[in-house]
């Protein structure tokens, strides 16, 4: 049996990657709210979607600073000059700071921590953002910080417009990778007004009518024959599917249902896992950095010369374009590069 598959530009996945990335930017259209470097030289420079949310502002926004003697002082001042640039950006807003040890009756109307607390509110509707949450661990510095007050702040008044929350329904029941697992990727999503629940096709029947997505992520079994009539109906009805696939040695044997359901939009799963011969020497022989396409999905990514590494990632291409779904290579791997498509002896080599 040949046991390599030699493509050119084989397009990868990865689920750990994807399972965040493509569902808040393709479908969702949130990627546009992922926090970038803000300061350069010490002055902010706003996302291109924060300045449309600012643009669009068509209600008074008030936004009150509540700190203390406990306030972190750089905190405060990233918090305090991020405010002041949306104030410049915007005539329908208002920004007022207070001591809240000095000022006791109006701190008594929020809920105000001591390590600071920035209050966004329009009419009735309120939003509390205490600055811990606006200040996440650096990833390539272990003692330093990356500011996510813009992400915090945009949102805010992004759900402020939103009447009704979108719901999109995880399938469950092929074990796939449960909710309580993807604290990270629903709080996202949760934050961004969509509403999370799990679906299992067999004992519900159908799809939701308000389903705004179904999203399949990492299943280890295939669908059966009723719940892929389901999906293929849902998509029919111009449903969304978002897909993730992780790494399976029976996937090439067992999965005639999800395989037939992507080759219905123009994807074959080639039941490979992509391998990069040059990159072996830097990681381990499963790994990858795959080169980016220049979408708008990766483009933030490109122009930051940030690396994604992916491990385990499967092999997938443009099989009979489907015309109705054109189909978009966001992520490649270079023309050196095969699928192993031996996933059984693949297993035993990653254990």
């Amino acid at each position: 049996m040949n046991k390599w598959i030699r493509g050119t530009n084989a397009t990868v996945l990865s689920l750990a990657v994807i399972g965040i990335f493509i569902v808040l930017t393709i479908f969702l259209n949130s990627a546009k709210n992922m926090q970038v470097d803000l300061t350069q030289n010490n002055k902010f420079t706003l996302s291109d979607q924060t300045k449309q949310t600012l643009s669009a502002l068509d209600k008074d926004i008030r936004i009150l600073s509540f700190t203390t003697t406990e306030t972190n002082p750089y905190m405060k001042r990233e918090v305090v000059e991020l405010v002041e640039e949306y104030k410049k950006r915007s005539g329908r807003i208002t920004f007022e700071e207070y001591d809240a040890v000095a000022n006791p009756a109006v701190a008594k109307q929020y809920e105000v921590d001591p390590a600071g607390t920035l209050v966004v509110q329009s009419g009735e509707q309120k939003k509390t953002l205490p600055f811990y949450d606006m200040f996440l661990p650096s990833q390539q510095n272990p003692n330093g910080y990356s500011f996510s007050g813009e992400e915090k702040l945009t949102q805010a008044l992004v759900n402020f417009n939103v009447k009704e929350k979108r719901k999109l329904y995880f399938l469950s029941g092929h074990n796939e990778i449960p909710l309580t697992q993807m604290t990270l990727w629903r709080s996202g999503l949760e934050s961004a007004n969509y509403e999370v629940k799990e679906l299992n096709l067999l004992r519900e029947g159908k799809i939701p009518d308000d389903a705004e997505m179904l999203v399949i992520v990492g299943p280890e079994t295939d669908l059966s024959d009723k719940e892929a009539e389901l999906v293929k109906a849902y998509m029919d009805g111009k449903g969304k599917l978002y897909l993730a696939l992780g790494f399976n040695p029976d996937m090439s044997s067992k999965w005639k249902n999800i395989d037939a359901l992507m080759s219905a939009y123009g994807i074959k799963d080639q039941h490979a896992v992509a391998i990069e011969p040059k990159q072996s020497a830097m990681y381990d022989p499963l790994s990858i950095v795959p080169e980016y396409s220049g979408h708008e999905i990766t483009r933030k990514l490109q122009e930051y010369n940030l690396l994604t590494v992916m491990t385990l990632a499967v092999s997938l291409k443009v099989d009979q374009p489907n015309a109705d779904y054109p189909a978009t290579a966001i992520l490649s791997t270079t023309d050196k590069a095969y699928g192993e498509t031996d996933l059984k002896a693949l297993a035993g080599q990653g254990t």
